[in-house]
């Protein structure tokens, strides 16, 4: 598979690809060549034949490597668009956020689900964001729409025993823009929704999950899952 344009995410290992044509359930298997995450040529795990087309991935599923018995998982839910009708302006909110270390079982596979951001809207309220999830250890709730009555509400994380929170007031340090070497020492797998309205990479500097501005009508930014492992 040849990628050659992407508009926001990443592509990784293990997430699921859709598109006009393509097979159902295919999943990258390797990047071959280019940026990581990017533009470059990658290994599907269905042969096929496709016409150019604009693909989507998702999370879909993780398998624990062998020899690996200890993650840190971070999940972060989909951000909810902003509303502004020209007259009443309001913001959308963030998605909920769990982080937590566990001990897992090697080559289990764990389910992940990646929450999207809703758009913005200029009438009614906007849709909530998506949930996030890994198996059954953590979870958050996406953010709940902007309208002309007020701001959107934030979501909330479960099951992490270092933080349980909305995306908006947290800090995570060790969330940088994803990129082959920004995890010295570990290997990782990561998932991204590709966020509303073209908005930044989710999880680019910890804004995956915030809320749209209300000025600019913006929608919200996607959600993450991201797992962490010595390998």
């Amino acid at each position: 598979m040849t990628i050659t344009a992407v508009s926001g995410g990443l592509l990784t290992v293990d997430s699921v690809i859709t598109g006009t044509g393509v097979t159902a359930g295919t999943k990258i298997v390797a990047q071959l060549t280019g940026s990581f995450g990017s533009t470059g040529t990658y290994t599907v795990s269905a042969s096929q034949t496709v016409a150019s087309t604009t693909i989507s991935s998702t999370g879909g599923s993780w398998t624990c490597p062998a020899g690996v018995t200890q993650v840190r998982a971070t999940v972060i839910a989909g951000g909810s668009g902003g509303y502004n009708d020209g007259t009443n302006q309001n913001s959308g909110a963030s998605g909920g956020a769990a982080v937590g270390y566990f001990t897992i079982t090697p080559t289990t596979v764990y389910a992940a689900t990646v929450g999207a951001a809703s758009a913005s809207v200029i009438t009614g309220t906007s849709a909530s964001g998506g949930s996030s999830s890994f198996g059954s250890l953590l979870s958050a709730t996406g953010a709940s729409g902007g309208s002309s009555a007020g701001g959107g509400g934030a979501g909330s994380g479960t099951g992490g025993n270092l933080i349980n929170s909305s995306a908006s007031v947290i800090t995570i340090p060790w969330f940088k823009i994803a990129t082959a070497t920004a995890i010295s020492g570990t290997a990782a797998k990561y998932w991204s929704q590709i966020a509303t309205n073209n908005q930044h990479l989710a999880g680019a500097g910890g804004g995956a999950g915030t809320g749209g501005s209300s000025g600019s009508a913006l929608g919200g930014i996607g959600g993450i899952v991201y797992i962490e492992y010595v390998g």
